[in-house]
């Protein structure tokens, strides 16, 4: 994640040209299976509740970068680090906001989960986030402000107020997010009363 906030910051700033920008970013996707590595040996020192994984079909999550490609990147991050658990992350890529919201509608997607990296301030984030709000209120909209420890946000009241179900400044956290959703859902799963069948009525002509 630093390196792509410092990506993030050289692009802001205009200190990067496009070819350096690219070959940052292709670096940093060699470094995504250490990323899987680190956060799996955390969460075998973690204590916390792993959710039941018991899902007819798995929770689909509509990712989407307000940050360009360094966002891009680190939600192919994040789909790595979710291989395990019955979630499939589809990353919306070069769509505009008001073609996200007909993708979600048009998909069915409930989970949407949106990376805007610092330190790109939040204001857009915050108008995306309403507009999804206001097309689906039932949504789940996470924000995944994932950034190092020195640019992480310390207030996050805003994107809630806006609409945001979730704001994390980890990958681990928006992890932890979704299996809470999944641990829900299996839940309902689990406690829903069979469907039951009537059977089938077979009418028998007499033989003649």
């Amino acid at each position: 994640m630093p390196a792509l906030n410092s990506a993030e910051l050289d692009r802001l700033q205009e200190r990067l040209t496009l070819e350096e920008e690219r070959s940052l970013l292709e670096a940093t996707k060699e470094l995504l299976p250490d990323v899987v590595f680190l956060v799996q040996r955390k969460e075998e020192a973690s204590s916390g509740e792993v959710p039941v994984r018991v899902l007819p079909q798995p929770l689909r999550v509509l990712g989407y970068s307000t940050t360009g490609e360094a966002g891009a990147v680190a939600l192919q991050a994040f789909g790595q680090i979710l291989d395990d658990l019955p979630i499939i992350l589809e990353v919306g890529s070069n769509l505009l906001a008001s073609g996200l919201v007909t993708w979600m509608r048009e998909q069915s997607i409930s989970v949407v989960c949106i990376a805007d990296l610092p330190p790109n301030g939040d204001s857009r984030v915050r108008t995306l986030v309403k507009r999804l709000r206001a097309a689906a209120p039932e949504l789940r909209i996470m924000v995944g402000r994932w950034a190092s420890p020195s640019l992480a946000d310390e207030n996050t009241e805003q994107l809630t107020a806006a609409g945001a179900s979730h704001v994390s400044s980890t990958l681990e956290a928006s992890r932890v997010y979704l299996q809470k959703i999944v641990a829900l859902l299996s839940k309902a799963e689990l406690e829903s009363p069979p469907t039951s069948v009537e059977p089938k009525r077979i009418r028998l002509a007499n033989a003649k």
